[in-house]
């Protein structure tokens, strides 16, 4: 994620053809009407079309209608994405006494797709899962418990925490560098033979006592105390039984010690298991492509991992292919930075783009930088403010505070000291360096005027 600054910015339907067919001569063919296999038949009711499925739903066979559900949740086949018809089709299926209906609307609920967002109703559907022995019910409640960790702290003040602990790593756990150092007796040794000094630098403030580390540290403390156990006794139990979203989050909790201790080693392992899964069912997908995301940011290096460069193109290309706009934003980043690949600034800005077309913050910023810097592209200060508020809507604390700095300054905007202001109060409570001072100069320059 990349702060602007005017020199540097720092390291940021299907539409059916109706053809009348007739035959030789004048009596016209009639197109047979498709037949739904008996239920006892079926063994995959994902290679069913939509009308063999409805037969199936109005023959009272709920796995139909569950399947129905997923097809429309999704988008796949011959469906476009449409939660209202998906949750209508989950109803039906719970109606029939299909359990994993409940699963389906428990998401729907906690997503807020085609149905108001509501945190205890998708409790109660994943309650009534897990009480039909479905352990997704497990995984929903965990996930019900973590977004609302997440959002008691702010998504991306997490991303900044992470940043403060691997600079705490690395000042405790410190690089040494290897300087080279002429051999002043030529006598004993060659005079182009160099020796080994190892040199450190030891930071003048430790992270640990900056005024963001502090407040950061204790918001972290109190959403553990609130949600942390919670989230990883829901993820254990459907673990136990070998649920592959339970695995991968059990990992993400690992790798940022949620409601356990923070055990990146672990994480990666439960990370490599689910990547390596082959299974095609769609619910598996996101895990599956989260899982090799995990992985290539694991792999670009870190407190943890020395970077291994080419595996983290490797694992970012398989769910970036996938659609999974995560992934395509590293790549996009991979490509702008010239990190395991080639530095191409108009292939990173094709994977951004990508990415910012499935509505991911991070890559719609990302291509307002571009824009911003003229990265391979005529700079364009009207296009760079465009993506950023796109951005900032989201609540994205990067764009909002390249916002600030642009109305601050009139990039691409009216100059306007006020909405700056705003927007860097937005930011404020996010830990990201900088916005103090960027909001303590803007009142100064509010009071003078």
């Amino acid at each position: 994620m990349y702060i602007m600054k005017k020199r540097v910015l720092s390291v940021v339907l299907m539409a059916v053809l109706a053809v009348a067919m007739t035959a030789c001569g004048t009596k016209e063919e009639q197109t047979p009407v498709e037949e739904a296999p008996k239920e006892a038949n079926v063994s995959d009711y994902g290679t069913l079309s939509n009308r063999q499925l409805e037969v199936l739903t109005y023959e009272n066979d709920g796995k139909a209608a569950y399947y129905l559900g997923l097809a429309y949740d999704y988008g796949t086949g011959e469906n476009q994405q449409n939660f209202s018809k998906a949750y209508e089709w989950y109803m039906k299926a719970i109606e029939l006494g299909e359990a994993r209906g409940n699963v389906g609307v428990g998401y729907l609920y906690l997503n807020g797709c085609g149905v108001e967002q509501d945190d205890e109703a998708a409790a109660d559907f994943f309650q009534t899962a897990l009480e039909a022995g479905l352990s997704d019910g497990d995984v929903g409640l965990a996930r019900i418990a973590l977004r609302q960790y997440e959002e008691s702290l702010g998504i991306y003040t997490l991303s900044s925490w992470d940043d403060m602990e691997n600079a705490l790593y690395l000042e405790n756990n410190p690089i040494v560098i290897e300087e080279e150092s002429e051999e002043a007796d030529d006598e004993s040794k060659d005079a182009t033979e160099t020796t080994a000094e190892a040199v450190v630098e030891v930071p003048a403030v430790s992270v640990k006592d900056t005024p963001e580390y502090v407040a950061l540290s204790q918001k972290i403390a109190e959403a553990n105390e609130t949600y942390g156990s919670e989230i990883y006794e829901h993820l254990k139990a459907a673990y136990d039984v070998g649920n592959l979203d339970a695995v991968y989050y059990l990992g993400y909790i690992q790798e940022h010690g949620i409601g356990c201790e923070r055990d990146v080693d672990a994480a990666r392992k439960k990370y490599q298991a689910v990547a390596g899964n082959t299974s095609t069912n769609i619910w598996d997908q996101f895990a599956i492509n989260s899982a090799h995301t995990r992985l290539g940011i694991l792999c670009m290096g870190g407190k943890w991992f020395a970077p291994e460069e080419e595996e983290a193109v490797a694992q970012f290309q398989i769910a970036a292919d996938n659609g999974y706009a995560m992934a395509q934003y590293y790549m996009g980043i991979l490509y702008q930075m010239g990190l395991g690949v080639e530095r191409d600034y108009e292939t990173a800005l094709s994977w951004f783009e990508q990415a910012a077309d499935n509505d991911y913050a991070p890559a719609i910023c990302q291509v307002g930088y571009i824009y911003f810097n003229g990265l391979g592209v005529d700079a364009n200060f009207e296009q760079a403010a465009y993506y950023q508020k796109l951005a900032a809507a989201q609540g994205y604390v990067p764009a909002q505070i390249n916002l600030g700095y642009m109305y601050e300054n009139g990039y691409g905007v009216d100059q306007n000291l006020e909405t700056a202001l705003a927007y860097y109060k937005l930011a404020e409570t996010s830990g990201y360096e900088g916005v103090s001072e960027a909001i303590a100069r803007v009142e100064l320059l509010l009071k003078d005027k």
